[in-house]
């Protein structure tokens, strides 16, 4: 687990997204845009948005609070001896060699591991594909090496609306990416994480450089990653900046990948939905809906002088991008990373990005219904500032997802709300509770504040898929628990139609969904 869990810190990155929920399609977020010395760092939470490029490197290991890390080591390929693949290993004080693998537009009926299709459905119209307008011009590809079982990989797609109903005239990127790690035991490279990201731009013809590698100079200042501050992507005389998406949006991604990872996804959308089925032998054809969703962050600047040991700690190991250090929203301390800013930022947002991003994620329990190779079970998303980077825990009954972020929004005074959504396989929830085919009633329920705002809580179930969702709660570290129930049903009788009723319990309020709802132990009917 230690060896995935450091993995999956490897696709953080920030990049100039979207901007708040009142902002127009030309203004974005960025905090780097507050650095005014070279010395100076923004701490954020960054955005989880997959590369765009291929790489190959060695990752220097992580260190505590005193250390000071290596740099990381770029390899032109797998016959560049920088890779010494005979003595790369994973540990504490060692280098593992890991890899990002852009997967290409899908170039014929055939063609595995690869984007099928992006498909747009603008104002409640229908979906329709996309126009596919190219992969980008990049230096920062990787050729195949089946020996070695790599896949290699490309760069991420550009798109356009004019085949859509409703255009908008907008360009989109998609970019979908194997996060890969050589085995010193296999001999062999092993995917350990998936992404999808969608990101709205509009395209710019200036003095633009497109990513590179310098293979003559040392592999740990050879990368040249174009573009400026500003620039989402970059070619040789063209950039693109993000924008906002366009107002009531949904976005479909069709892709062909391998099923060596399935299971459970965590997401950045709202209502999403989740299709997969069999390709080949060796790939699964996985569709992902849903709506983008605006996703607040912080931001605190100091002069790098100044940093405590604590704050050395994440500015080594969570990087440094445009003088920002983000920390990854779902990594392993993000709630102790929230709780120690909170107070140096008054508990307020400094901005949000609307985002549409999909990530693989490892196993958050033991329990063998949430587990299985085979197929997705489920897909967590919310739009909270941090979060449990795994699958829902599941303790006495219930199943629980902790999230955080600052309480107020960057006025101080309006409170931040969340969104929670929860799909799980019809099937491996019923095995959970050990349910039968008879309809299933939730409680869903958030805690954690003694001013916790009611949370609007909804389930439904249909197609073979269960959907809980909870918006309009507040942060700072609430718990979200669903519950779930079944009332007997009788035979020959009609069935009935769910209701919900509301329960509450001091402060605390909580929506019971059924065909004859009943407020749990200690809670009164409002």
């Amino acid at each position: 687990m230690r060896l995935f869990k450091r993995f999956s810190l490897a696709l953080v990155v920030f990049f100039a997204s979207t901007s708040s929920l009142t902002a127009t399609a030309a203004e974005i977020y960025n905090p780097s845009k507050l650095v005014t010395a070279p010395d100076q760092f923004i701490f954020t939470v960054g955005y989880s948005n997959p590369f765009m490029h291929s790489t190959l490197s060695l990752q220097p290991p992580a260190v505590e609070e005193i250390g000071v890390r290596g740099d990381w080591l770029y390899c032109y390929s797998t016959e560049d001896p920088t890779c010494d693949f005979a003595n790369a290993k994973w540990g504490p004080d060692s280098r593992g060699i890991l890899g990002m693998s852009v997967l290409p537009y899908c170039e014929s009926n055939g063609a595995e591991n690869c984007i099928e299709n992006f498909e747009i459905s603008y104002d409640g119209e229908s979906f329709s594909g996309a126009k596919h307008l190219r992969m980008l011009e990049s230096g920062l590809t990787q050729v195949a090496d089946p020996k070695l079982n790599y896949l290699g990989g490309a760069s991420a797609s550009l798109w356009d609306d004019s085949t859509v109903k409703n255009s908008k005239n907008q360009s989109y990127l998609t970019n979908v990416v194997y996060s890969v790690f050589y085995s010193p035991d296999t001999k062999k490279f092993q995917v350990s994480n998936i992404a999808f990201g969608v990101i709205p731009y509009r395209e710019e013809v200036g003095n633009y450089t497109a990513p590179k590698i310098n293979k003559d100079a040392p592999p740990n200042s050879r990368m040249d990653w174009g573009g400026t501050r500003d620039t989402t992507w970059s070619e040789n005389g063209k950039a693109g900046f993000a924008m906002e998406f366009p107002k009531d949006a949904r976005y479909r991604l069709t892709v062909r990948l391998t099923n060596e990872v399935t299971g459970w996804y965590k997401a950045r959308l709202k209502d999403p939905q989740v299709g997969i089925s069999k390709f080949s032998n060796t790939n699964n054809r996985v569709i992902v809906e849903g709506q983008p969703v605006s996703v607040p962050t912080f931001a605190y600047s100091k002069l790098k002088g100044n940093f405590t040991p604590r704050e050395n700690k994440w500015w080594q190991n969570n990087g440094q991008v445009n003088n920002t250090t983000p920390a990854g929203a779902d990594q392993s301390d993000i709630f102790e990373y929230l709780d120690y800013f909170r107070p140096l930022v008054s508990d307020k947002a400094a901005g949000f990005n609307t985002l549409w991003t999909v990530n693989s994620t490892n196993w958050g329990n033991e329990n063998k219904c949430l587990q299985d190779s085979s197929r997705v079970v489920g897909i967590v998303s919310t739009n909270a500032m941090g979060f449990n980077g795994n699958s829902p825990s599941y303790k006495d009954g219930t199943l629980n997802y902790q999230v955080a972020g600052m309480h107020y929004m960057p006025d101080g005074k309006s409170l931040v709300e969340g969104t929670y959504d929860l799909l799980i396989r019809s099937d491996a929830a019923r095995c959970l509770y050990g349910f039968s085919n008879a309809p299933i009633q939730a409680s869903i329920s958030v805690t954690g504040e003694a001013d916790q705002k009611v949370a609007t809580t909804a389930m439904t179930e249909g197609n073979g898929w269960i959907k809980l969702s909870a918006y309009g709660f507040t942060f700072s570290d609430p718990t979200i628990s669903v519950k779930l129930s079944q009332a007997k049903v009788q035979a020959n009788t009609l069935v009935k139609k769910n209701k919900t009723i509301t329960c509450i319990k001091g402060k605390i309020s909580k929506k019971v969904s059924g065909i004859s709802p009943k407020c749990p132990a200690g809670y009164k009917k409002r």
